[in-house]
């Protein structure tokens, strides 16, 4: 049986070989952050611009309707039974 998601990541990448993932936001997505999925996990950190490690944050530019906005990844220092 196919395990059903519950969050708001859409999976269908329309054509675009460069899609790592496309998620519905809402202000608090840009007050608080979001958590990538376990699923996206290897696309975003191969494409990342630098490397990031447990525990470390790295700069990143966003973007959405062809302007880039500043951010950030970070990895938590999580114990695994949490992910």
């Amino acid at each position: 049986m196919e395990r059903k998601k519950h969050d708001s990541w859409v999976d269908e990448t329309k054509g675009n070989e460069n899609f790592l993932g496309r998620k519905t936001v809402d202000k608090s997505a840009f007050k608080y952050g979001t958590t990538i999925p376990l699923r996206y996990h290897k696309a975003f950190l191969d494409n990342l611009s630098a490397k990031i490690t447990v525990g470390k944050s790295i700069k990143v530019k966003l973007f959405i309707d062809n302007k880039d906005f500043p951010a950030f990844v970070s990895w938590p220092n999580l114990p695994e039974e949490v992910l």
